[in-house]
């Protein structure tokens, strides 16, 4: 089962102990020795800021007693030996660990054959430039035209006569770019085709355009008709049971060439303009108006800059993966081009079922190649494939589709001849929560998209010996197979905050009862993965542009200490300090501290004690460090009291 987990197209042999320990899966959760007590404290500090002084305490009293009282358990859940392989090829420079595309396989591949299948995506001089300008960074020239921009539209009026702003105050600053960084471009290989090929992803979180494409991801949603799409496979298994063939009539399978890098830009954004001008309802989702959507989603498009092994790129044409309005641009696209074909063709199909870039159709024999020629004419940039029915059957999402020979069509799951049955492990220190979700997912799928009795007992009994393989007690899964969802009521309150909380067993149940009892929603999230052990495949930022963080500065000639927080990049407030202690700035602390001493601070060595993207959790990490530190200098900083009771974890 290791080898099925464990791809390795590596010179380097891996040991016994190396492949039991990647097997595991890059998402298997490590028990933890101690509680991550800062990310902890803060995230319910984040949670709890609505309610009243009383009700925190309460909660802050709770939290600091079932904290006290945890114990690491005493049984890990991976070996000594397990822990030390995974440090051995995580230094190993000439290979690189990760995430097959689909079927949860780790893939080891020589660092050298990663980056020649990236290059060969680079190489393409139609989708991808090279930056060769001689500007060494995009990024603050794209921020600058971003700020200009939304600084325009945020002091336009709506139309008639209106005196709101179509971007208020709050936007606005969530949408203002400072200290970003360029995306990261990566690929995980795609081991179910020849060859292994790498599927191109472009990480944009923390660009310049990334909150802004989340922003226009929600206007820009409901223009979707999803008239000839299907959700997912048990909705095109509800729908495709309803139909029959005829014997002249076959099943063909569609697919586009590379989806998003073909995009055709202009096309998307005439869609998008004409839908846009024809919705009435686009005034309550938004204060913009038609034409300002169009200005910024147009920004966003033409310029998506990103690097690759330190060189920068831009992507000319298509939307990159990775981008959050890139599937809905895609989306948008496929339905003009498969409405259009559907309209015009001379011999359409009987039907047509899409699922983001592949289509599930039934033609009449002679009707394939016509369709198919007719199908790329409409667009030359956005082309498809297509696969026949193989002794009367054909695999569409997870699902096969087979014709009786009364023309009936039967469904059943399907897997790819790659897939791996690699699933969360049961022993993996997840929530019972997220493995309770694995289970009831496979059964559902097992239950809700075979057509007959029989095929639905063949896949529950699958399915069953798939989670025994990974761990799952079989009282656990009969638990989950009579068990049924609770439905929701209509008197329910409603949740008023979601508080995402690092897992230790043990403590995370009892504190999330206690927030429970306060009207507050828990989320879990592991501590550490095997997946933590090795290197991102894509650029690593470096430490002085790393946004969002809890900084410590030094002094040279003491042991004061300051402890800081900032949003942006910990390069432009290490100047800000530095300037400002030069200055003898009465406003700085640091200053302040340097003017009454004399002494200097070590500015070349600040070191990160936490990163951390939200504002109201940096304040209260500030305010947790500096109460650790007997000798900081952050005499402003509050901090509730009965956390300093909290032992040292």
């Amino acid at each position: 089962m290791e080898d099925k987990w464990v791809l390795n197209l590596s010179n380097r042999i891996l040991s016994e102990t190396e492949k039991s320990a990647l097997s595991l899966g890059l998402n298997y959760a490590i028990t933890p020795k101690k509680l991550q007590v800062a990310d902890l404290i803060s995230s319910i500090e984040q949670g709890i800021g609505h309610l009243p002084g009383a009700e925190k305490d309460i909660i802050r009293a709770s939290v600091t007693t079932i904290a006290n009282g945890w114990r690491p358990p005493k049984r890990c859940n991976i070996t000594t030996p397990q822990e030390k392989a995974l440090k051995s090829p995580a230094k190993d420079p000439s290979i690189t660990i990760l995430p097959a595309d689909k079927g949860r396989c780790v893939v080891v591949m020589n660092t050298s054959d990663y980056s020649d299948k990236i290059m060969e995506h680079l190489q393409d001089e139609n989708t991808y430039k090279r930056i060769t300008d001689g500007r060494r960074n995009p990024t603050a020239s794209t921020e600058k035209e971003l700020n200009k921009l939304l600084q325009e539209i945020r002091t336009c009026t709506i139309e008639h006569g209106s005196d709101e702003e179509q971007l208020n105050n709050k936007q606005y600053y969530r949408l203002h770019s400072t200290d970003c960084t360029p995306a990261s471009f990566y690929g995980l290989p795609k081991i179910h085709k020849p060859d292994i090929p790498l599927r191109p992803i472009t990480s944009s979180i923390g660009s310049s355009a990334y909150e802004l494409s989340k922003h226009l991801v929600a206007v820009i949603s409901p223009l979707q008709n999803n008239k000839y799409s299907v959700k997912n496979s048990r909705v095109f298994a509800d729908r495709i049971r309803e139909q029959s063939l005829e014997p002249d009539e076959i099943f063909v399978s569609f697919d586009v060439i590379s989806l998003f890098t073909c995009i055709p830009t202009h096309l998307a954004l005439r869609i998008t303009s004409e839908r846009l001008l024809q919705d009435p309802t686009l005034c309550e989702r938004t204060n913009l108006s038609s034409d300002n959507v169009m200005r910024l989603l147009e920004f966003v498009l033409n310029n998506i800059y990103f690097t690759f092994q330190g060189t920068h790129y831009q992507q000319v044409f298509g939307c990159p993966m990775g981008s959050p309005i890139s599937a809905i641009l895609a989306n948008l696209v496929m339905e003009h081009i498969e409405e259009r074909a559907l309209a015009t063709a001379p011999h359409p199909p009987k039907w047509w079922y899409r699922y983001v870039d592949d289509s599930h159709a039934c033609i009449h024999k002679q009707f394939i190649e016509e369709f198919h020629a007719h199908l790329n004419s409409i667009d030359p940039h956005v082309q498809f494939t297509y696969e026949v029915e193989q002794e009367g059957a054909i695999s569409f999402l997870d699902t096969k589709t087979t014709r009786r020979t009364d023309g009936s069509i039967v469904v059943t799951v399907y897997r790819k001849p790659t897939n791996t049955d690699k699933y969360l492990d049961f022993d993996s220190h997840h929530h019972v929560q997220h493995k309770r979700a694995v289970a009831r997912t496979l059964l559902d799928r097992a239950t809700s998209i075979p057509s007959t009795d029989e095929e639905k007992t063949t896949e529950v009994q699958r399915v069953t010996a798939t989670l025994k393989a990974n761990g799952y007690p079989a009282r656990f899964i009969d638990s989950c197979k009579s068990r049924k969802p609770r439905e929701r009521q209509g008197n329910q309150a409603v949740t008023r905050n979601l508080v995402v909380l690092p897992y230790a067993k043990g403590a995370s149940e009892k504190i999330t009862r206690v927030l429970n009892q306060h009207n507050i929603k828990v989320a879990h999230k592991p501590i550490r993965t095997v997946g933590s052990f090795f290197k991102r495949p894509k650029d690593q930022r470096k430490k002085e542009d790393t946004r969002g963080t809890v900084y410590k500065i030094k002094c040279n000639d003491c042991d004061a200490v300051y402890i800081g927080q900032t949003s942006r990049a910990l390069k432009t407030r290490t100047k800000e300090h530095s300037k400002a202690a030069a200055c003898f700035d009465k406003n700085s602390q640091l200053a302040q501290h340097s003017q009454k001493t004399g002494h200097s601070f070590d500015f070349k060595n600040v070191s990160i004690l936490h990163v951390c993207p939200r504002w109201n959790q940096r304040l209260f990490l500030e305010a947790w460090y500096s109460n650790k530190e007997e000798n900081s200098i952050n005499e402003h900083v509050e901090f509730p009291r009965v956390y300093l009771n909290l032992k040292n974890f």
